[in-house]
């Protein structure tokens, strides 16, 4: 089944497509044709078919291609498999008792084994008969010994379950194939899934045919463990990386896991469960690996791999002092320069790779195109220095072509041969046997980086269109009252967690919980060390076990009762802090519902004069993002004054507990408020003098970006500014230029940026590149002192210094988050603190929308921006009326797709390009800023902000990106024939109930059996998983084979529960 036709293509079928372009797309993405494309495109005239059989495909066609070369059908094979399924890129909601991993890791073997990872990828391999591969000079990573598949039959209890006997069988009959005994075998790549019921079942099986081996005498390993499930690619990823442990002669060992899963006895196995990469030892037959793959269905297949021991030969000693030619080529000069780049990084790598072979490898194991380069050497240092500073007018474009034969002769006479390649010689003979050469691994072709990928159409999405009129782009924040939630107050029994400062109002919120009954957990700020991770996670250990979860966390760490006008801590005491909290909840109980008060003040400017420390507004990363990447999470981001009378706020936060919805909310006195955005006009006839003037001086921070080289153009070619550009590198000096393009070409980044800086400056404008970093305030001095001493003051600056970083909440670090905010926070510190003055025309904050609408992996852009918007409005407060913070929207094609690195707003990120400003847009945009008193804030949006609001929280969260599709209910007869007898108690009622919701029946009996109504080990799973959550009782993950009965199952379920409630008893006794 093609995923990608299915979900991608089908819906771009319209009412004008014709028939021939449905032929056309149903006949390139159908995979019966997929073997017999390459057969076409290729030119082979072998047998060709695609064969499926659930996850052990690719393997089985391995087995197939090694009967055609046996049978001599073919001469060649090519076998493999390839799983491509758009939805893996998206991620998964976890369901308790699935098949798919609670925490997003293969661990197969493990005792914390909770699933398995599905993942895209492709393998192929190419096999010969062994004495053809040694005649032709390949390069062999191994030899297979034997193979064999079969089937499981109706040997197991349903069609999807595994089967011992049937994987035994098909081992023992490859090993016998291959004429070996068990103990012949080190090494044995499982299939290995990391599900509670396959492990185990195949594990038993391999300790049955082992048995005779000594202790520890096999390893065991997966690369499930490694790459997740390539579901029908799986079983050819297993045999690729046996022969990579072949060629290294270790042995990989099993990623992610910790200990033995507790259904294995591996006290005294045959079976070693690698932990750390090992040395493979040799045994007395060499160096011997079976790899196993197993279908759903049952189609079972081992294949025997061993290390290839190339027989020793009387060569002749070649120099190494010989010359010898090297040959590139490509199809056009981009992917021909980065072709010989990889070559570059491979021979540091390799520096005693055998160049004979590798010349030999180049001739005649590489097809040769148009774009050509060569060059003779002897040695791989000389290589490399002919090598380095290649550019695009040295490559040699063939026109015409003429036909050579490669010999002995002029392969080792490389000038006579160097001259007739680059004139067009295409090599006839590529199956010559030239004297002591054989192909080595090199580098392959290096493809063009075009995108011809087709996404899918998300349903219900669709922002409005571009508004033309640019003057109707701009909007400004302000604050609403609005009425205070009326809900009912009821958190008696429930476990509430405070992170609390040492404050008057934080003491009298505990009291009032403790009054409503709720069961207060108390840590204060002081208690540990909150910079730790390991301490985070060992709260909540604690929690766990003296059965104090909370259902709610209120923090109020950055909750103060002084004015900070010193850069305090605040994001340690704030965001840091959140993201361990929710990355150790994660961890130790799992995506739980959970709701989180952040209670802080001086967050927010309510009336235009208050005083506000921005570094708390980083909060918005965790307030605005959590809720987005995991659906039981909700927050509120809560500022309050604590001039006010507490008693008020108190009650008014127990109205927001009870209200659940993730919201921002500042409270003054007696009202509620909501930030808003107004859109204000700013037609021409509503602006005023415009800023920018001709030969006075603007430095640009992060001057080299895409923001800092249109607004140079802006400035410096369409108003005659003089535009000082800052770069953290050391950018090379303007005299320099045409030598460095002569050096070093076109096609790299700051060559092309030169490029532009060169066309800025033939039209006109006084553009000069500085060193500055925003981080360090010496280099911003410097800067200063440079413009002011040569060119006078500087009349404008604007900050866009800055880098943006993709990744959820559960995978970051502090590192990470401190990486993003060093340009964001720090620097917009710095710059302020050193260049700020009263006399600036202005003084511009580039920010995005990411502040305020948040999105799935965007905490770090959220948090900085957030603090850059405070910034803003903390600087104006101060009395510095020309700063502002400009909140962009979709500015330009490339910038849209820097905003988008996560696959989940892959549908967001096309809206953005096509709403997105163009350069003359933006332009106007600036005009229109720059002839404006706009402090301290501004959005500019090119479509409808309060839509963007609106439509982004059904995009840009974790749960609406999941579909989730109701099974249809099939009648009971259908499926059927056992008479039927209606459930009784309640435990057959609730098992019952379960059923038929899991297996879409209507109705079942207490007669009926699990597997014959269509039941398999995945809903199993489901099943158990179901009735654990329901009921606290530990269940066995094979008792749905044991009682498949709905009537025995219930029994059971029954029975564990009493002897659960009875322990419970007997502890409360002791």
């Amino acid at each position: 089944m093609n995923f990608y036709f299915i979900e991608n293509l089908r819906n771009t079928f319209h009412r004008n497509t014709s028939e021939y372009e449905k032929n056309q797309m149903l006949f390139l993405n159908e995979p019966d044709f997929l073997a017999t494309r390459i057969s076409h495109n290729l030119n082979l005239k072998g047998p060709a078919f695609t064969l499926k059989c659930g996850c052990s495909s690719s393997l089985v066609s391995v087995h197939h291609a090694c009967s055609g070369l046996n049978n001599f059908d073919c001469d060649i094979a090519l076998a493999g498999g390839v799983a491509i399924k758009p939805r893996y890129h998206y991620g998964y909601i976890y369901e308790q008792g699935g098949i798919m991993s609670n925490d997003g890791y293969c661990r197969p073997f493990s005792d914390d084994a909770s699933g398995t990872v599905f993942a895209n990828g492709i393998g192929l391999v190419i096999l010969k008969r062994l004495g053809d591969a040694i005649d032709d000079g390949d390069q062999i990573y191994g030899v297979v010994r034997s193979s064999f598949t079969n089937n499981d039959g109706n040997d197991k209890v349903g069609y999807m379950a595994p089967s011992i006997s049937g994987q035994m069988a098909c081992m023992e009959t490859a090993l016998a194939y291959a004429e070996l005994e068990p103990k012949d075998i080190q090494y044995i790549e499982a299939h290995g899934t990391g599900t509670k019921i396959g492990d185990p079942i195949e594990y038993k099986g391999l300790e049955k045919i082992f048995a005779r081996s000594q202790k520890n005498s096999v390893a065991l390993s997966s690369v499930k463990s490694n790459i997740g499930h390539l579901d029908a690619a799986s079983g050819i990823a297993g045999f690729i990386k046996v022969l990579l442990d072949l060629e290294n002669k270790t042995i990989s060992p099993i990623a992610n896991f910790r200990n033995p899963n507790p259904e294995l006895d591996d006290s005294n196995s045959p079976i070693e469960l690698v932990r750390n990469l090992k040395e493979w030892c040799s045994g007395d037959k060499g160096r011997i690996a079976i790899i196993s793959s197993f279908g759903i269905g049952g189609t079972n297949v081992n294949i025997v791999l061993e290390e290839y021991l190339p027989q020793k030969t009387n060569t002749a000693d070649y120099s190494k002092d010989s010359d010898y030619l090297f040959t590139f080529s490509a199809k056009s000069p981009v992917s021909l320069i980065h072709y010989i780049n990889n070559f570059k990084n491979y021979f540091l790598s390799h520096p005693e790779v055998n160049l004979r072979n590798l010349s030999y490898t180049l001739l005649t194991g590489r097809r040769h195109f148009n774009y050509r380069y060569a060059v003779i050497a002897s040695n791989v240092q000389e290589l490399l220095c002919k090598l380095e500073g290649i550019e695009k007018d040295l490559l040699v474009v063939v026109n015409k072509y003429q036909e050579i034969s490669l010999t002995n002769d002029n392969f080792s006479n490389p000038k006579s041969l160097i001259n007739d390649w680059l004139q067009g010689a295409m090599i006839t003979n590529l199956s010559v046997k030239i004297d002591g050469c054989h192909r080595i691994a090199a580098p392959l072709y290096q493809f063009a980086d075009y995108e011809f990928w087709i996404y899918t159409k998300k349903e219900g999405f669709e922002l409005n269109e571009k508004i033309t009129d640019v003057s109707q782009w701009f909007y400004i924040p302000d604050w609403k009252a609005t009425k205070i939630p009326e809900n009912k107050i009821d958190i008696s029994h429930k476990n509430v967690l405070i992170l609390s400062s040492a404050n008057q109002f934080c003491s009298e919120f505990i009291s009032t919980l403790t009054e409503h009954g709720a069961k207060v957990i108390n840590v204060c700020v002081n208690d540990f060390d909150i910079t730790r991770k390991e301490n985070w996670i060992s709260l909540w250990h604690k929690l766990k076990e003296a059965d104090h979860l909370p259902e709610i966390v209120v923090h109020t760490w950055c909750l103060t009762d002084q004015k900070n006008e010193a850069v305090f801590d605040f994001d340690t005491l704030g965001i840091f802090s959140l993201m361990y909290l929710y990355q150790a909840s994660i961890q130790i109980i799992g995506d739980v519902p959970l709701l989180t008060i952040i209670v802080a003040n001086h967050l927010f400017n309510i009336s235009g004069c208050e005083y506000i420390e921005p570094l708390k507004t980083t909060l918005l990363g965790i307030s605005q993002v959590l809720p987005k990447e995991h659906e039981n999470a909700a927050c509120q981001l809560i500022d309050i004054d604590l001039s006010t009378p507490h008693h008020f706020y108190i009650n008014s936060l127990l109205q927001e507990i009870a209200y659940r919805k993730s919201c921002e909310v500042a409270f003054r006195q007696t009202k509620r408020f909501i930030r808003s955005y107004s859109k204000i006009n700013l037609a021409q006839e509503y602006l005023g003098n415009f800023t920018i003037k001709a030969d006075k001086n603007y430095l640009i921070l992060g001057g080299l970006g895409n923001f800092g080289m249109e607004l140079a153009e802006f400035i410096g070619v369409l108003h005659k500014g003089n535009v000082f550009l800052t770069s953290r590198m050391n950018f090379p000096q303007k005299e320099i230029w045409d030598e460095w393009l002569k050096q070093k070409g076109t096609d790299n980044l700051i060559s092309k940026k030169i490029i532009s800086l060169q066309e800025l400056i033939a039209k006109g404008a006084h553009i000069e590149i500085l060193k500055a970093d925003v981080t360090d305030n010496e280099s911003l001095y410097n800067v200063q002192a440079y413009i002011k001493n040569n060119y006078g003051p500087i009349s404008g600056i604007v900050h866009a210094a800055g880098v943006v970083e993709s990744g959820m909440i559960q995978s970051k670090s502090i590192d990470s988050l401190q990486s993003v905010f060093a340009a964001k926070v720090k620097g917009t510190q710095n710059v302020c603190k050193t260049l700020l003055d009263k006399n600036l025309d202005f003084l511009i904050l580039c920010s995005s929308m990411n502040s305020i609408i948040g999105g799935l992996g965007q905490v770090h852009n959220t948090a900085a921006n957030a603090y850059i918007d405070s910034f803003a409005e903390y600087c104006v407060n101060r009395g510095y009326h020309n700063v502002i913070a400009i909140n962009w929207g979709a500015v330009n094609e490339a910038r849209a797709r820097s905003y988008s690195t996560l696959p989940q707003f892959t549908e967001l990120s096309r809206e953005h390009i096509k709403n997105r400003m163009t350069k003359e847009e933006i332009f106007d945009v600036y005009y229109r800023i720059f002839s404006t008193k706009l402090s301290p804030r501004v959005v500019v949006s090119t479509i409808n902000f309060n839509e963007v609001i609106k439509n982004w929280s059904k995009v840009g969260s974790l749960k609406e990106l999941i579909k989730k599709t109701d099974m249809k209910k099939q009648l009971r007869e259908s499926v059927t024939n056992v008479g039927y007898k209606k459930p009784k108690d309640d435990f057959e009622i609730f098992v019952a109930n379960l059923w038929q919701e899991l297996l879409g029946i209507e109705a079942i009996g207490l007669d009926d059996d699990f597997f014959e109504l269509g039941g398999n080990s995945l809903i199993a799973i489901q099943c158990i998983g179901s009735i654990t959550k329901k009921h606290p009782i530990k269940i066995h993950a094979m008792s749905i084979y044991e009682y498949p009965t709905l009537q025995k199952f219930a029994s059971y379920i029954k029975q564990s529960t009493l002897e659960s409630l009875e322990k419970q008893k007997l502890m409360g006794i002791l």
